[in-house]
């Protein structure tokens, strides 16, 4: 805490002087030795340490995920006629932890698609993923285009980063990591983080919903009880 009150002070010293030295005078004498000044003019300028990608990733899953969560919680229109909306206890979330046959297929033809430096992909990216995919494929090609379209978005956003495959967040351990703030912010009282592709979790009625799981993106189930 005293890092984080230290830093932001230095920040909003060329801003709000005054208010900053009253701040600096408070904290100065729990500073190292090094960092100890009379006066937050003789301060030094706080230094950061390169970003951790990884955490951010996380971050960012963690919160797309908990926002899907509760749009998909909140009921839509109800009339007013109806009976009061469902109340939900648990969840099961279906988490993409190894790469089905048809998505292998799809991100390596987009990596071997996309132009780094101009971080463009050719027009007939679809054509490409298509042609790619062997005959008994072509059936869920309603699931492949919609995938390929994310992770393409992805990469001309962040670049070829995107189509890394190694780079690729643990879902399953940041969902564990921070299961009790999930809960929390949802109202649930259990979430079950299942491996899409075990099929010795995934129950019959639940294979299709757990087959719409992609990296980046499970997919997920309410119960009432």
């Amino acid at each position: 805490f005293l890092r984080f009150v230290e830093c932001q002070t230095l920040l909003l010293a060329p801003i709000c002087p005054h208010l900053s030295e009253h701040i600096w005078q408070k904290i100065s004498p729990h500073l190292d030795d090094s960092k100890r000044t009379s006066s937050i003019m003789h301060a030094k300028w706080p230094e950061s340490k390169a970003p951790d990608e990884m955490l951010i990733r996380s971050a960012l899953f963690l919160d797309d995920l908990i926002h899907r969560i509760r749009t998909g919680m909140t009921p839509k229109k109800i009339k007013k006629s109806s009976s009061a909306p469902p109340i939900y206890k648990r969840a099961k979330v279906f988490v993409c932890v190894r790469l089905p046959e048809w998505q292998r297929i799809a991100l390596d033809v987009l990596v071997r698609s996309y132009d780094e430096a101009n971080n463009e992909f050719p027009a007939d990216l679809d054509k490409r993923v298509a042609s790619a995919l062997p005959p008994e494929l072509k059936k869920i090609m309603k699931k492949v285009m919609p995938f390929v379209g994310m992770v393409r978005d992805a990469a001309l956003s962040k670049g070829g980063a995107a189509l890394d495959r190694s780079q690729r967040v643990d879902e399953c351990k940041v969902l564990e990591d921070n299961m009790e703030f999930i809960l929390k912010q949802l109202g649930l009282e259990h979430i079950e983080v299942i491996d899409a592709m075990d099929e010795a979790s995934v129950l019959e009625n639940e294979q299709a919903l757990a087959g719409d799981a992609v990296p980046g993106r499970p997919s997920f189930l309410f119960f009432e009880s």
